[in-house]
């Protein structure tokens, strides 16, 4: 069965296109979405399926992308900070190119090849898809099938696809800072919050919004699934859909930051704050 995931932060759109848009002019299929390595596990892989109605040649390279405060990213950084745990010296891919016919897969290994002083801890990279101009004849790919892909991104806009891998022991501590609801421009709510990160370690998983109101059961007003938390002090901000009726006088606003990537999830921080 093949299972459409689509969620915010999956994977970095050069255009910063809408998910929506990009799905409606996908040519291109990536599974996984998100790659995690570590001292155990230092060899990945990525399936890529080609969606277009002409064969098409795809590259692939190792980058970097600086997250700001903001939670945005930035263009490819060329020389990263020692603190920004880059990974980007440590990676290889094989092959670095493929080349496709319509509906035919192929696998492209990721090898993390760590140098003896790397300190331990977390480091991150992303896997930069785009596609190659060249015209390529249907009798040089060979046929395979796979329908196990879930990720659709467009061919002809770069995709990156991160990469994180843990190096021995690492852990951090997260909090949760300034919560609240705020009024978007568009004038629908919206919550606002910091998380804030304290050791070697990234945070990854769901924010999970809920209204408890004064009488009655706490109610989930917002999700938002596939965070990456790779700075000390990041902002999030997303819409959340509040119940007609419910009221807000006496009401708390709870926030639950969730690393939900294993069969039981591990509660990372929470916060309640009243209205």
């Amino acid at each position: 069965m093949i299972k459409n995931n689509f969620i915010y932060t999956c994977v970095f759109v050069w255009f910063l296109f809408p998910v929506a848009e990009v799905m409606s002019q996908a040519n291109l299929q990536v599974f996984p979405t998100r790659l995690a390595l570590s001292d155990s596990q230092r060899v990945g892989t990525f399936s890529v399926r080609h969606l277009g109605d002409k064969p098409q040649k795809y590259k692939a390279k190792v980058v970097f992308y600086r997250m700001f405060e903001d939670g945005s990213m930035s263009e490819q950084v060329e020389k990263p900070n020692e603190s920004e745990k880059s990974l980007i010296d440590h990676v290889k891919i094989t092959p670095r190119s493929v080349k496709l016919i319509p509906n035919v897969e192929q696998v492209m290994r990721i090898l993390v090849v760590p140098k003896k002083e790397l300190p331990e801890g977390d480091y991150r990279a992303h896997i930069y898809f785009e596609p190659d101009d060249e015209v390529i004849d249907e009798a040089d790919v060979k046929n395979q099938s796979n329908k196990s892909v879930t990720m659709n991104i467009r061919a002809k806009i770069a995709v990156a696809v991160p990469v994180v891998y843990r190096r021995g022991q690492a852990s951090a501590t997260f909090g949760i800072d300034d919560l609240k609801l705020v009024s978007s421009p568009k004038g629908g709510p919206k919550f606002s919050l910091y998380i804030t990160r304290k050791g070697n370690a990234f945070g990854y998983g769901s924010l999970v919004l809920s209204l408890i109101p004064k009488k009655g059961k706490a109610v989930e007003i917002g999700r938002v699934s596939g965070l990456a938390v790779y700075v000390d002090r990041r902002q999030a901000q997303f819409p959340v859909q509040i119940p007609s009726g419910l009221s807000l006088i006496g009401a708390k606003l709870k926030a639950d930051f969730i690393d939900d990537e294993i069969p039981k999830d591990i509660l990372l921080s929470t916060k309640e704050v009243n209205l």
